[in-house]
């Protein structure tokens, strides 16, 4: 038997929740399959008794700001203690890494990263592919400019893998309030994948759903969502909904437009998979990911970062409607597929034995 220790904060931020959902809902498979595992959320000696030590970024996402020497040397303890250790980064982006941290951990998980590992050699305006693109392309400037830490040692490239992303957790329409509750309340009953999914052949009377938030600090994060309004305000609403309204509106759609933000993914892309309209994404071909939900032109539709080919591809989806609800049962399907098939449980529990593994 495997053992397996985990260091967190627990069910407490939506990145935190989903990295602890599959873990949960699959621990007794995961038992079966030889791994069995236990979360901490503080330091004790029995921490250190195990295979494998897991650290959620989670667990130190108040400190990096305000005693960063001090993380870096309480992980570095560890090393003297436990044989393996992992550090799951479930931060949002795939660009974002603490590079501090690369040389004391033996994995770097994140829940996306950038195909091209060498990108992280080099600095990033914004910490992020997409807002360093929009600073070099037309000077998106941020209040308070930040480039990413690049990594010193090609060699530590190959500790920077893919864990899973968000998808794995139940956002349906009463998903975010079970996983609330469960902060509290931890009940096992509370923790389920949906098993409601909206036809994708359904008659859908909206062409397109973006409602998305607009308020952020850094212009270089927000100015793909504001150029989007720019370019299709007057044909969409982009102003929230109650959520009850909101799945409504994406259950009635035949296109969600979903953007980046803080990350290339949102939990907007599930909502939409449940949903069954066609999501349609900016290019994602830049990174990796775990499950890939993300398949362009097979399971959703990808636009060009720059935007300029965003129209043209809502006008090409909705003139050749049957061909584009195809990719969106697609997309669903695959979605279903990792989440709330028969099979789901093994194909998440083979993924973490290799990231154990490895």
């Amino acid at each position: 038997m495997t053992k397996v220790h985990i260091l967190t904060e627990g069910f407490v931020t939506p990145n935190g929740q989903a990295f602890l959902f599959p873990l949960m809902i699959h621990r007794k498979v995961l038992r079966d399959h030889g791994i069995e595992w236990r979360e901490y959320h503080g330091l004790e000696d029995s921490l250190y008794e195990c295979d494998v030590l897991i650290i959620d970024s989670k667990y130190y996402r108040d400190r990096w700001i305000t005693n960063t020497e001090g993380i870096i040397q309480e992980v570095g303890s560890f090393r003297r203690k436990v044989s393996k250790i992992l550090y799951f980064d479930t931060t949002d982006s795939s660009g974002w890494i603490q590079v501090e941290l690369l040389p004391l951990v033996d994995g770097y998980l994140k829940s996306q990263i950038l195909k091209n590992r060498s990108r992280y050699l080099r600095p990033m305006y914004g910490h992020r592919a997409y807002t360093d693109y929009y600073h070099q392309k037309y000077g998106v400037t941020d209040s308070q400019p930040e480039f990413s830490i690049p990594v010193s040692d090609p060699g530590q490239l190959d500790k920077i893998r893919v864990s899973w992303n968000s998808g794995l957790a139940n956002y349906s329409l009463y998903g975010p309030y079970f996983a609330e509750i469960y902060r509290y309340i931890p009940t096992s009953w509370l923790l389920y994948y949906p098993q409601k999914f909206v036809n994708p052949l359904k008659d859908r009377p909206y062409d397109i759903s973006c409602r998305m938030g607009l308020s952020y600090s850094r212009q270089s994060v927000a100015w793909q969502r504001r150029a989007i309004r720019e370019r299709l305000g007057s044909r969409i609403p982009t102003t929230k909904l109650s959520r009850r309204q909101y799945f409504r509106e994406l259950e009635q759609s035949k296109i969600v437009l979903s953007p980046f933000g803080f990350g290339e993914i949102t939990l907007k892309d599930f909502e939409t998979f449940l949903a069954g309209a066609l999501l349609l994404k900016p290019d994602g071909s830049h990174m990796l990911t775990w499950p890939d939900f993300f398949v362009s032109d097979k399971t959703v539709v990808c636009h060009d970062w720059d935007l300029l080919n965003l129209e043209s591809k809502i006008e090409e989806i909705l003139s050749n409607r049957q061909r584009y609800v195809a990719i969106a049962k697609e997309g669903q399907q695959n979605y279903l597929r990792y989440t709330s098939q028969s099979t789901s449980p093994e194909l998440f529990c083979q993924h973490f034995r290799d990231i154990l593994a490895a």
